[in-house]
């Protein structure tokens, strides 16, 4: 069987295709007996050549490296060429279209849908099988309160006996003399040994682990200096800038810090079209793309015990996926947009910033609580403060209070008393018995006697269970900061609810974005700054979610409804 090998380069992760490389290979024979290479300039060539060449792609097959990825930008190439063809005509060169092209992303969503005959995937198959462990995060490893003087010694000997792959921490921005970093302790004279793992499962990592490359182009070295702006769940140009040409594609996008500025992927184009035609670093870099793609798959299809198979349901799905989020799912604009007002007056009740938060909160503290607390309003802290109590003052929260001298001794002795007569008389069914019923119940007095004069010691001090709360350390009341912890919360939470709201209004799609593999158990997750697996789990946000178009019927089937939670979502079954 012949497969073509496919890769893409693009303006940047959301924004189209620049170039196309590919490579027709013969999946029974080896790497002698390929054609070469080649690489497509997309914007270059005329639209029916790089349609012909898609189609040429679905009809004969593909192996990916993240066909997630790949397919999508394909789909979406296609449908958006074929839309500009049907205007400007099938052999006319996009680069001289850009912004009719960037126009027409929107309407090429409702194109058709690409589906290869074969599709492999060989980024999953390394990610569920013999190279899972480098795709999933780990957990540091932490020795504690090592003596200071020792520290150096045991950092260097844990790097001696501890052999760990590089590619464990091929993540890691700078280079580290020792895998075990040293952290400092509250006392000066411990600290601890922390081991970070940043692994990394990308193409040109596993190359350079599986098939022995010494070293692989850096892609800070060979990609274009400007990127442009985008957002995954927003994917085309013209919902970032609704204006386009008339400000140059200028625009700006949501950040942790606020807002980032710059340029929609058409006011950048010609330089990025011009970067990889002509830089012969960037075309190398695209090249071994293919290489390593290539020498992965002899790789993994003639190691010993091999489970490669080509069609397998992962790499279906994978492209399925890519189509589907490409062409996105109806949403009930007008639902949306009455909900999200509504989420925004909420969101208006309380603080939500940390420092107001806890300016709002700490009134209602008493002072130790708010030493604790040391000013952290994460929402752990708000969760517990609104499904707290108030706190008992006996024992100032502590379920314990401290008996001393004659208290303490009294105390104990009674104790001593109660489990000695329950174990001479067997009584173990009554919840609270009186010492004098005990003793009368003994069948020796003296055995009662002998016990206490062998007792050599009895405390001056002793914590028991507070009386006043009866140990549970509050007085079964809501806690003071209860009502304005929660009121914080729903603050956040109606806050976190507009802005979901405001990246379907701004797409006026749900262009669902998965990871095939996300997790250990092999469930898909979401990506792309927007969940699809974390939309509320209630009826009147859920209704917002036709999905079908029209008079479009939606099937069950597992790529177009993301598995059980939407399906759930769709049909409000109760028993589901």
């Amino acid at each position: 069987m012949k497969l073509y090998v496919v890769d893409t380069e693009t303006f940047s992760l959301n924004s189209p295709i620049v170039l196309i490389q590919y490579q027709l290979i013969d999946t029974k024979g080896s790497n002698q007996d390929d054609s070469e290479i080649v690489l497509h300039d997309v914007w270059g060539s005329t639209i029916q050549e790089t349609l012909d060449l898609i189609a040429s792609f679905c009809d004969v097959g593909c192996i990916f490296f993240n066909a997630v990825f790949d397919h999508y930008h394909l789909q979406r190439l296609y449908n958006t060429l074929d839309e500009l063809g049907k205007v400007v005509g099938y052999d006319a060169h996009p680069e001289n279209h850009i912004e009719q092209y960037a126009q027409l992303e929107m309407q090429a969503r409702d194109g058709l849908c690409l589906k290869p005959r074969h599709c492999l995937d060989l980024f999953l198959y390394a990610r569920r099988g013999p190279y899972q462990s480098l795709s999933m995060n780990r957990n540091n490893v932490v020795i504690k309160r090592i003596p200071t003087v020792l520290i150096s010694s045991l950092q260097k000997r844990l790097d001696e006996i501890i052999d760990i792959d590089a590619v464990y921490f091929a993540r890691r921005k700078v280079y580290k003399e020792h895998n075990w970093d040293v952290e400092a302790c509250d006392d000066p004279t411990f600290s601890d040994l922390t081991l970070r793992f940043k692994p990394s499962i990308a193409l040109k990592v596993l190359a350079q682990h599986i098939l022995g490359i010494d070293s692989t182009l850096a892609r800070d070295d060979v990609f274009p200096s400007q990127f442009p702006l985008d957002l995954g769940y927003a994917p085309c140009a013209v919902t970032l800038c609704p204006d386009g040409p008339e400000v140059n594609w200028r625009c700006k996008i949501p950040s942790a810090s606020g807002y980032k500025k710059g340029h929609a992927w058409p006011g950048i184009a010609n330089s990025h079209i011009a970067h990889w035609r002509f830089h012969k670093l960037a075309r190398q870099y695209a090249q071994d793309d293919i290489t390593y793609t290539r020498d992965l798959f002899y790789h993994f299809r003639d190691e010993e015990g091999s489970t490669l198979q080509i069609d397998d349901d992962d790499s279906t799905l994978a492209a399925q996926v890519g189509s589907a989020r490409w062409r996105g799912f109806a949403i009930d604009i007008d639902g949306i947009k009455s909900l999200r007002n509504r989420e925004v007056l909420e969101s208006m009740q309380a603080p939500k910033a940390p420092s107001r938060v806890w300016d709002y909160i700490s009134p209602y503290l008493s002072a130790p609580e708010q030493q604790v607390l040391n000013g952290s309003t994460k929402a752990t802290v708000l969760e517990a403060l609104a499904d707290g109590k108030e706190p008992c003052m006996e024992c100032l929260g502590t379920a314990k209070i401290e008996l001393q001298g004659d208290d303490a001794r009294d105390y104990k002795a009674k104790q001593e008393t109660h489990a000695v007569v329950r174990a001479v008389s067997n009584i173990t069914d009554e919840p609270y018995v009186s010492t004098e019923s005990l003793v009368a119940n003994m069948d020796d007095a003296d055995s009662f006697a002998t016990f206490l004069n062998e007792q050599s010691y009895l405390p001056n001090t002793i914590e028991v269970p507070c009386p006043a709360c009866k140990g549970t350390g509050n007085t079964g009341e809501p806690h003071p900061a209860a009502k304005y912890a929660q009121d914080c919360l729903d603050a956040r939470q109606a806050a976190k609810k507009v802005e979901m709201w405001d990246k379907l209004l701004l797409a006026k799609r749900f262009h669902a974005s998965f990871k095939i593999i996300g997790t250990f158990t092999s469930r898909m997750a979401g990506a792309d700054k927007l969940n699809p697996q974390g939309i509320e789990h209630s009826k009147e946000s859920r209704s917002q979610f036709p999905l079908s178009f029209g008079d479009l019927v939606l099937a069950g089937g597992d790529f177009m409804s993301f598995e059980v939670s939407i399906i759930d979502a769709v049909s409000n079954d109760e028993n589901l």
